[in-house]
């Protein structure tokens, strides 16, 4: 997907096992060829290792999606360690992609592996998917706010707006919605936890106890409870902030949809229409 942006000048891949590199010429449907792309340079060895090799500041956004967290061999690269390391081969203003999953995962877990990531990184975005089955951690030295505008970019983009389709977002607002918290919102559901670190390995003797177990709906309803509105109240477009808040109840969120509902009735006159109707939708959710 990073290949598909025009504004992309060089790519590292870096992978640790060359039958994987060989396996991808088997999806270039989907995976888009990226290998033969002249932009792509393909580098086969441990990711950490790559990194301990790279010069500081090498990197503009580094997108981190090795294997499950409780795979031996694999569980360094989920600790404190690694992304302090990982931060400082990014260039300042530079963006680390985290990927989680929120299955096979106990909930303990998860709010180890975010409250560890947000130790390193002071500023954080966390996006799940449409299924729930993942999530995403963006973090970086510099403030990030989940806008409109920002979602609205991305789809002006011919290949990532069809890139975006293919995986059930269709549009902005969807996009929007698939933001749950950021910084603020990890530091209140990991209160207390203990890091992942190199030295305890936390995750890789916890994580396999729950490797069979069915997590994914508990660890959805963990962080629905400091999931919050993309958007500052009174900065955005109150037809755009109702459009929120359907999308919100497409997914069974009633809390936030009811939230988004007021805050865009809180933008008009008293006596609008919408604003009426609008309230009125939040209150039967409140009901």
């Amino acid at each position: 997907v990073i290949a598909l942006s025009p504004k992309v000048e060089h790519l590292d891949i870096v992978e640790i096992e060359p039958a994987v590199v060989e396996a991808s010429e088997f999806f270039v449907d989907v995976n888009h060829n990226v290998l033969r792309d002249r932009r792509t340079q393909v580098i086969t060895n441990d990711a950490r290792n790559h990194l301990l090799l790279s010069a500081p500041g090498a990197y503009d956004l580094v997108a981190s999606e090795p294997s499950n967290p409780w795979i031996s061999g694999v569980a360094n690269l989920f600790t404190r360690e690694f992304f302090v390391l990982g931060r400082t081969r990014l260039k300042p203003g530079g963006v680390w992609a985290q990927w989680l999953p929120t299955y096979g995962l106990g909930d303990s877990e998860m709010r180890t592996l975010m409250a560890t990531f947000a130790d390193v990184f002071p500023h954080v975005l966390v996006y799940s998917t449409i299924d729930n089955a993942d999530v995403v951690m963006l973090g970086s030295d510099r403030p990030m706010i989940p806008s409109l505008e920002s979602s609205q970019r991305i789809f002006e983009d011919p290949q990532l707006a069809a890139e975006l389709r293919n995986v059930h977002i269709a549009d902005p607002i969807v996009l929007a919605s698939r933001f749950l918290f950021d910084e603020e919102g990890i530091a209140a559901m990991g209160e207390g936890v203990v890091l992942n670190t190199d030295d305890n390995m936390r995750i890789e003797y916890l994580a396999p106890l729950k490797v069979h177990a069915q997590t994914t709906e508990g660890n959805v309803r963990l962080m629905a409870r400091y999931a919050r509105l993309p958007w500052p109240e009174g900065s955005v477009d109150p037809l755009k902030l109702a459009d929120l808040a359907r999308a919100y109840a497409e997914i069974d969120d009633a809390r936030r949809t009811r939230e988004a509902f007021l805050a865009a009735a809180a933008l008009l006159e008293d006596d609008d229409p919408l604003r009426q109707e609008w309230i009125r939708n939040a209150q039967l959710l409140a009901d």
